[in-house]
């Protein structure tokens, strides 16, 4: 097992994740597992030895999480591998509840990640968004498809 430390302060963040579609109908990204680390997406899985495949036209980890997870045939065992290395890597996790509202309290003040993946869209989105915890307030994070590291 592996004991880590977790950053504890006044600072709260409030997300709000949902996705506007080419219809302009706008989605909630509901019931949707979000990790809160230091590092990003990419970081992640370079250190956790999961190879983007480039040769395959994958250039991006996070068109790999979501291609992995919508064809789990074609990358068999990957999502799971990236799943579990933003969970041994993550400072806290949320879930968004049926309007795509999450919430972590007493975060210490720096500089953060929120990643997570939605089933949204033809093949689905990807956010691995930098973000700023200031102490004693609460710091309100919108996730959308303008901000996403990938979506189809």
């Amino acid at each position: 097992p592996v004991v880590r430390s977790v950053p504890t302060g006044d600072g709260n963040l409030e997300v709000n994740a949902n996705v506007q579609f080419l219809n302009n109908k706008v989605r909630p990204a509901s019931d949707i597992e979000f990790f809160v680390l230091r590092d990003n997406l990419d970081t992640i899985v370079e250190k956790s030895g999961i190879r983007v495949p480039v040769q395959q036209g994958i250039e991006k980890a996070s068109e790999l999480w979501a291609r992995s997870i919508q064809s789990g045939y074609r990358y068999p065992g990957v999502a799971a591998h990236i799943r579990n290395a933003l969970a041994d890597s993550s400072l806290a996790r949320i879930k968004t509840d049926a309007r795509g509202l999450a919430k972590v309290n007493s975060l210490a003040p720096g500089t953060y990640h929120i990643i997570g993946t939605a089933p949204l869209g033809q093949v689905g989105v990807v956010w691995s968004k930098e973000f700023t915890i200031e102490s004693g307030r609460t710091n309100r994070l919108n996730l959308d498809l303008l901000g996403a590291s990938w979506a189809q």
